[in-house]
């Protein structure tokens, strides 16, 4: 006789079934293989064994009617001989997964029968243990799946369809399936999931909170989102993480509760939103400093006015007592003269804090030609160093091949001025200034970032080694007065007018600042292609003044008295009118020519250009000069002047006013 003992007992060192045949009478041994095999036969489950090379010992006929293959069909043969496509790949890895120690329970799992219909069935691959613990092969137990059952074995065929990333859990949140497109998002194979917590996908830092939101899920199961208004993450095979959005839908099955989670790869989508906020940033603080451009503008607008007025006044003074202190040298007016050209002085710097104002609106009336950076950072180094101080260490980094941008050189300069002023108030007079160009090629993703369009640009960057600022500081540097430091120190438009100076240019202008740390200011100017070069430019011929009459109309009373009064001086005959039906009334009285129209663009009841195009069209011989408060460019977006209208800006000095207008005489007559 022989005793056979068939164990399924799990023991402590995670051994799983575990046969032993112990012969008693050798010439019995016969009889008690076919016992064994009848006990194996008789069993409900279907039941196989394989050696370690994968070598099928036992077949029970459970296993014949649930895959269709006889035993004798596949005992002693591989057990690749009953796998198909549909298992091969997976049942290879859990073969080698379960030689290493591992006890698998698969819910649902599906194989191609020998007659091709689709058999699932709930099976548990164990190791099979000699008596000393060595593992010498593996056993399978599989149970069909009945009817019962089959809601589950329907989610799970569904889950495999999917084309988006899904994986289903139980209630002990082990991994029970997983699709193609889920292997492919964490970069495992299925069989090296399967059975498996699944903790293994969420990062170790989460996975305490990740089993909590498992635990209050299964406690009040329903489709939702998982960890709502919490950032969740995934972790891959090769160990990094990525952000996903999660969604769980639970289905009850006789086999308890079966949780579906797709899975979503969110990495691309919070990209954009980050680069749709930053856009969106930028796009409220263009409108913001627009808004408050249009409010500066017209503000500058009426300061010209009056600063056309104080400016003219002085000039005429300054002349006077010039000609009284060389006609007269008893009488001393040194004392008087100082003093007119102190408040002269005033007045050019308040119509240099005008301009600053018009450059922020955008308004500015500005020459823009080609310009190397490098030869405006040379010009200016000198200035920049006397005005930075001994204490301030100034370096300077000029980027070879540099190539032209298209602005106006006094505006660039007026850049690195603010620039540097600023840089050094916040080193409060000791540190370094590092001033850098180079060129840059913009991708897409650094011009979808900051808003600017893709191509070559011209960098400048100016950093120093000051205290710095923090974020919601450097957000508000741009805005006009704004300011951390006191009322005594503050610059006002300094900022402010290097935004608009560089977005008016069609560049970008950014801050990189730390508290502790300094600033970085980085400003990007469309770079030219290298074959475009400056224009020339002809000096026009000078003009006799005597014989020529100008008519000059302006509702300003002060500016049309100040106008007439440096013509009449230089030698022309003028007309004064206080707006425009008074002009066109004077001209239609007026026997001789009528050289040129000087008149201010925005007026009551009719502006210059409508002035301008009825004179012309009774006298077309009659030249045209605008002046305006305003720069051209926005006249000429509003359509109160043609884009080839020539403007002469308030205020203007004598110099200005007798240049533009022996200009225009000159063209007018073919000179």
């Amino acid at each position: 006789m022989a005793t056979a003992t068939i164990s399924t007992l799990t023991a402590a060192d995670g051994g799983g079934i575990r046969m032993t045949i112990h012969p008693l009478i050798d010439k019995d041994w016969d009889r008690d293989h076919q016992l064994l095999e009848a006990l194996f036969d008789s069993a409900d489950e279907a039941i196989a064994v394989a050696d370690r090379d994968g070598t099928i010992l036992l077949w029970n006929r459970a296993t014949e009617r649930m895959l269709g293959h006889h035993a004798a069909q596949v005992v002693g043969f591989d057990r690749s001989s009953a796998a198909t496509d549909l298992d091969c790949r997976l049942a290879d890895e859990l073969f080698e997964r379960v030689l290493s120690g591992e006890h698998l329970t698969l819910d649902a799992h599906r194989w191609r029968a020998a007659d091709g219909r689709i058999v699932s069935y709930d099976t548990r691959v164990w190791p099979l243990r000699s008596s000393t613990g060595e593992i010498t092969g593996v056993v399978w137990f599989r149970r069909d799946i009945s009817d019962g059952h089959r809601t589950a074995a329907i989610i799970k065929a569904m889950v495999q369809g999917m084309s988006i990333p899904v994986l289903a859990v139980d209630e002990a949140g082990t991994i029970q399936v997983l699709n193609p497109a889920a292997e492919r998002l964490f970069g495992y194979a299925a069989a090296e999931l399967l059975g498996r917590p699944v903790e293994v996908l969420v990062p170790v830092a989460l996975r305490a909170t990740h089993e909590g939101h498992v635990r209050g899920f299964m406690r009040q199961p329903h489709p939702r989102d998982m960890g709502e208004g919490r950032s969740l993450r995934g972790l891959r095979k090769d160990g990094t993480s990525f952000p996903v959005d999660i969604s769980l839908s639970p289905f009850t099955t006789d086999d308890g509760l079966l949780v579906t989670a797709a899975v979503a790869d969110i990495t691309e989508r919070l990209r954009m939103e980050e680069h749709r906020t930053r856009w969106t940033h930028e796009m409220q603080v263009t409108r913001r400093m627009e808004s408050l451009g249009q409010l500066a503008g017209g503000v500058a607008h009426n300061f010209n006015n009056l600063l056309g007025v104080i400016i003219g006044n002085i000039c005429f003074l300054e002349e006077e007592l010039t000609a009284l202190n060389e006609r007269d040298a008893s009488r001393p007016l040194a004392g008087p003269l100082l003093d007119v050209q102190q408040i002269k002085n005033a007045a050019e710097r308040a119509a240099r804090q005008t301009q600053q104002l018009l450059a922020f609106g955008r308004r500015d009336t500005v020459q823009p030609r080609p310009v190397d950076l490098n030869d405006v950072v040379t010009a200016m180094h000198a200035l920049l160093d006397a005005t930075l101080g001994p204490q301030i260490r100034m370096i300077t980094v000029r980027g070879q091949d540099l190539r032209q941008v298209m602005a106006d050189p006094g505006e660039l300069e007026q850049v690195l001025m603010n620039l540097a002023i600023n840089a050094r108030d916040a080193m409060s007079g000791d540190g370094t200034l590092r001033l850098e160009t180079d060129n840059l090629t913009v991708d897409e993703l650094y011009a979808d970032s900051r808003g600017i369009s893709t191509g070559q640009y011209v960098r400048l960057r100016v950093s120093d080694t000051g205290v710095g600022m923090t974020p919601d500081v450097a957000e508000r540097a741009f805005e006009p007065f704004y300011t951390t430091r006191s009322l005594s120190e503050a610059q006002g438009l300094g900022l402010t007018t290097v935004y608009a100076i560089v977005t008016n240019a069609g560049g970008h202008v950014a801050i990189h600042s730390e508290p502790g740390h300094g600033t970085t200011v980085t400003v990007l100017l469309p770079a030219l292609d290298k074959t475009q070069a400056p224009a020339a430019t002809e000096a026009a011929p000078p003009i006799d003044p005597a014989g020529s009459t100008l008519l000059v109309v302006d509702d300003e009373a002060a500016i049309r008295d100040i106008a007439a009064r440096m013509l009449t001086q230089a030698g022309y005959t003028v007309l004064l009118a206080e707006h425009g039906p008074a002009a066109l009334a004077l001209a239609a009285g007026h026997p001789t020519p009528i050289d040129l129209l000087l008149t201010d663009v925005v007026m009551p009841d009719m502006n210059g250009k409508e002035v301008a195009q009825q004179l012309q069209h009774v006298r077309p011989e009659t030249a045209v000069v605008f002046m305006s408060g305003y720069p051209q460019p926005i006249l000429t977006a509003s359509g109160d002047l043609d884009t080839d209208a020539v403007v002469l800006q308030k205020p203007f000095t004598k110099n200005g006013i007798l240049t533009a207008v022996a200009n225009a005489l000159t063209r007018a007559r073919g000179q």
